[in-house]
């Protein structure tokens, strides 16, 4: 008989990740097909993916800080020349 398979979204925001029942007690955190992290908990599990929100909103906030750097630069440069 194959394992019922319950998906669970993280609920404040739309996320890459999922939270999936994983063999018995146990709580799976996938990115699309990717296992990341197995946890015997749900709440650690959707801590897990709370974290790895939080690091990619990080990661998109650090590249458009970079963006207008570079293009503060560019201008500053284009204004000397």
């Amino acid at each position: 008989m194959p394992a019922k398979r319950t998906v669970v979204p993280f609920p404040s925001s739309p996320s890459a990740y999922t939270i999936e029942k994983f063999k018995r007690r146990n709580w799976a955190v996938k990115k699309g097909a990717e296992l990341i992290t197995v946890t015997v908990y749900k709440k650690g599990a959707t801590a897990v993916v709370k974290l790895l929100d939080e690091l990619e909103a990080l990661r998109r906030t650090v590249q458009g800080l970079r963006l207008i750097s570079d293009l503060v630069i560019e201008k500053k440069r284009s204004s000397h020349a």
